[in-house]
């Protein structure tokens, strides 16, 4: 089993708290850890200093585990999320005020892995070092024959390397860093997650169904917390809130970026008094740092839009910095809004026909690098809503499709392990599986009507190893109610091609 130590060491918490599957505990919280698990948080945790001998006591940790690189990768990547919508809230702007609550720098993400570290990259001491040790009292670590003594390789919010060892300090990015007394990440997260933000915490829960939206809105944050960072200039700053404005609008990189921009705000936002001038002169600075380096104002006038020749005599009210932030958080809630709205009157599944959905059946369930039994789970999504879509009428619909879908789906269940498949149910998938295509499809509407009836006098499947059964059953229904037609027509035409041959 793979195990990493995740901290965040300027974020205290009073409770645990679960985020994507990752507990983040208190430092002063080790109940339920193994001899092990608590040892490595108590060392870590004696690493951490404020500056000089000021050694930080409460701290936020969690302990991911996985049993493959991917799965390792996929808990971190959680983590990592969590720390960016964190950040990115913390650092929410007071209206009265153009402070932030706290910096980026506070949300900093160490992650530490067990490792035998070389002396020489801990110490970073021999005869030719221009160093010493300023504190005799520290008891270094014993070095082995290879001269590596037993510490920790660290990843610095996925990006900085470091090596450390019981008796280091690891002190923050930036010398004036502070504690916050007031923060509290359980009490900060509960609030968060019921207030205006909640659409957010939503949304990253659903990560399957909106993975490139997702992807787009946290890469946005990312730019928008580099944007509220200590070491940030006041040109980076508005630069870097421009590309998080331009990453979450997804503004083409082509011409009028700055009239879309005014556009897609003003459409996110309604026309507020005075934003379409905010907007004007937020980008004209954007564009000044980003072709010559450097910016003329970063003061933002008080004018209408409409009056361009009264700008330079107008009064400085704020920086343009100020008001993005706000506006950033306004457009993100308009975003977040109108996605769970469509998504509540199931928008995107509109624009899908079920032609699609039977071909991304048939194309899942042929993927043999997915266990039998693992496949039809795969497509839940699309199963279901064939079911909902199914009295739409809809041209194009393929026989074959539908025939394929069927036919690969017996196969799927009849080679999952676990399934309790009646015998008599058996028998027609097993006709199902290795049905061969047919003119008429008789073969095939032959054998789903079989199998229909056989379903019909059956218990509905309960053991937790059915779920591929159970989808199938759902399958099955939906193909049956869309080709029934088709097999009583060929039925009626059976009777009377007898019929004609009986008067003859």
């Amino acid at each position: 089993m793979k195990r990493r130590y995740i901290f965040i060491p300027y974020w205290k918490t009073s409770e645990p708290l679960k985020f994507g599957g990752i507990t983040f505990r208190s430092t002063e919280d080790l109940a339920g850890l193994s001899k092990s698990a608590r040892k490595h948080i108590e060392t870590i945790s004696s690493l951490f200093f404020l500056r000089d001998d000021l050694k930080i006591l409460k701290m936020t940790y969690a302990i991911v585990e996985a049993a493959t690189d991917n799965l390792l990768y996929e808990k971190i990547q959680a983590a990592s999320d969590f720390q960016t919508i964190m950040t990115y809230l913390y650092s929410a702007p007071r209206t009265n005020f153009e402070d932030l609550f706290l910096k980026k720098e506070h949300g900093s993400m160490y992650i530490f892995e067990e490792d035998k570290v070389s002396w020489v990259l801990l110490w970073h001491i021999d005869r030719n070092d221009n160093v010493q040790h300023f504190d005799p009292k520290i008891v270094l670590p014993k070095q082995d024959k290879r001269g590596n003594v037993s510490g920790y390789s660290v990843l610095l919010n996925q990006q900085s390397q470091l090596w450390v060892a019981k008796g280091c300090r690891i002190y923050p990015q930036h010398r004036n860093l502070w504690l916050n007394q007031s923060q509290d990440l359980h009490r900060d997260y509960s609030q968060m997650s019921s207030s205006a933000h909640a659409g957010l915490f939503r949304l990253i829960s659903k990560r399957k169904k909106n993975a490139e939206m997702i992807q787009r809105i946290l890469t946005a944050l990312r730019w928008y917390n580099e944007a509220s960072s200590m070491y940030a200039s006041r040109e980076s700053a508005l630069l870097n809130l421009a590309i998080g404005f331009e990453s979450l609008l997804a503004l083409p990189n082509r011409d009028r970026v700055t009239e879309r921009f005014k556009e897609a705000i003003i459409l996110l936002i309604g026309n507020v008094p005075r934003l379409d001038s905010w907007l004007e002169q937020f980008y004209d600075a954007r564009s000044q740092i980003a072709h010559s380096g450097e910016v003329a104002d970063f003061m933002f006038r008080a004018t209408n839009a409409k009056e361009r020749k009264k700008r330079e005599r107008a009064s400085r009210y704020r920086s343009l910095v100020a008001y993005g932030r706000h506006v950033f958080q306004a457009s993100l809630v308009a975003i977040i809004s109108g996605s769970e709205f469509a998504g509540r009157v199931g928008l995107r599944s509109m624009f899908t026909t079920n032609q699609e959905r039977y071909q991304a059946i048939v194309k899942a369930l042929s993927d043999k690098s997915i266990a039998a039994g693992s496949r039809l789970p795969r497509v839940a999504d699309e199963i279901s809503e064939i079911s909902h879509y199914q009295f739409v009428p809809e041209e194009g619909l393929s026989a074959d499709v539908i025939f394929s879908a069927a036919k690969l789906a017996a196969i799927d269940v009849l080679k999952t392990k676990g399934a309790v498949i009646p015998k008599t149910l058996e028998t027609e998938l097993k006709k199902l599986s290795v049905m061969k295509k047919d003119n008429d499809y008789s073969i095939g509407l032959s054998a789903l009507h079989s199998i229909q009836d056989h379903m019909r006098s059956l218990p509905r499947p309960s053991n937790p190893s059915s779920e591929s059964l159970k989808l199938f059953t759902s399958l099955i229904a939906n193909i049956w109610h869309t080709t029934m037609p088709l097999y009583f027509r060929l039925e009626a035409k059976k009777v009377a091609v007898s019929q004609k041959r009986g008067k003859k």
